[in-house]
């Protein structure tokens, strides 16, 4: 009697059917989801063994792993006692093999206070095929409002906190192969990050198989500086001339206009001749004994953290 099987994938792929003898095999017939192959025989008599064949790939697309879902139906003009076996579902899954790789670097490893740090992420795929719906994670170590500008094709999500961590998720469609440009990640440095580093761990995933997952994850770091100091030194004598066997007294001012502490601060007095100079100096500076060569006599004076604003004198 006659006897039809319509064999279904969910997706759309060319298969390649392999039918018994007195079956024939129509084309393949495609939805905008499904692919289908219907074999018919007249006269079905005993069972009968399809072997398909089916290239694995999505024709135009990205790649990522799936699952490939065959559903199988026979049907005859032969009275059937039992229509529950009469339908049957298997599934392959298709692997997709990748090396995505990441890496980071910066163009301002140092910065100070209220300047642009910048990032560049560079998220690569080295695979033989674009990869699909890859999603590029960045983690900072610490409380910032990061900036990003993406190549065409990605977007990211608005910025996640934690207590003490920032992370912004870019995703894109499909990756293409070879080189691509960077994700730029700008941020200003905060004052609360003065004396901080701020490292930027960045990871790229996607649903593959990574032969070398190694290398998905990539980090930089960016120290913000304290702010500057200005120091400034103005000598004065109280006496332009003095007579022999009498003190020469001179007043040095040193201030540091900041905006910045200097750390520490010192102070170098050079005279052009052998003297045995006397220092006073303000509470908390320390100075050297006097250094001399065949002309001249140093001292230095130091003094711990010298704050934004500080004006101090010192006699010699």
């Amino acid at each position: 009697k006659f006897a039809s099987v319509a064999m279904v994938f969910d997706a759309l792929v060319s298969p390649v059917v392999t039918a018994p003898l007195d079956w024939t095999c129509a084309a393949p017939v495609q939805d905008a989801t499904t692919t289908t192959v219907t074999c018919t025989t007249p006269h079905f008599v005993g069972g009968a063994q399809f072997d398909i064949s089916v290239l694995a790939s999505r024709p135009q697309q990205a790649q990522e792993e799936w699952t490939l879902r065959l559903a199988a139906a026979v049907s005859s003009q032969i009275v059937d006692n039992d229509h529950s076996n009469n339908s049957a579902v298997a599934s392959v899954q298709v692997k997709v093999f990748a090396d995505l790789i990441a890496a980071v670097s910066t163009s301002t490893p140092m910065v100070d206070p209220n300047q642009i740090a910048h990032f560049d992420a560079y998220l690569t795929n080295n695979a033989h095929v674009p990869i699909a719906n890859v999603v590029g994670t960045f983690t900072f170590d610490e409380l910032i409002t990061p900036s990003l500008s993406t190549p065409a094709g990605w977007t990211c999500s608005a910025p996640t906190q934690t207590a003490d961590s920032t992370q912004v998720v870019c995703t894109t469609p499909s990756l293409d192969t070879g080189a691509q440009p960077p994700i730029g990640i700008d941020f200003v440095a905060d004052p609360a990050l003065i004396k901080h580093v701020v490292d930027l761990p960045a990871e790229v995933s996607a649903a593959v198989t990574d032969v070398f997952p190694g290398n998905n994850q990539a980090s930089a770091s960016i120290l913000v500086n304290d702010f500057a100091a200005d120091l400034g030194v103005a000598v004065s004598t109280p006496a332009p001339s003095v007579t022999v066997g009498n003190n020469a007294i001179y007043n040095v001012t040193v201030v540091n206009d900041g905006p910045g502490p200097a750390s520490p601060a010192g102070v170098f007095f050079t005279f052009d001749a052998l003297v045995t100079p006397t220092i006073v100096t303000p509470a908390g500076w320390d100075c050297t004994a006097p250094i001399q060569d065949a002309t001249s006599t140093t001292v230095a004076c130091w003094i711990p953290p010298m704050a934004l604003g500080s004006n101090v004198v010192l006699s010699a």
